[in-house]
């Protein structure tokens, strides 16, 4: 209920909501893109990237594979 809450009250104002992706909203990430449209870099080839997360001995939802398991749930989605 509060996540159609929020999208209508997007909509209303003519905003896009988008949720588990941060990374697209990230100064890194809006600098990179302005970069490859002046063509800065030349013509892009390949992209490679990774996330490492660094767990200590502490419970971590990441770690407990009744919930999934791994970084794929912070990270990104399966189609």
């Amino acid at each position: 209920m509060q996540a159609r809450t929020m999208f209508e009250a997007a909509r209303k104002q003519g905003i896009c909501l988008v949720e588990a992706y941060p990374y697209r909203a990230q100064q890194q990430t809006l600098k990179l893109r302005e970069l490859l449209e002046a063509g800065a870099v030349g013509r892009v080839q390949m992209i490679q990237g990774q996330l490492r997360l660094h767990h200590q001995n502490n419970p971590n939802i990441r770690l407990n594979p009744a919930l999934a398991g791994g970084a794929l749930m912070d990270a990104g989605s399966t189609p």
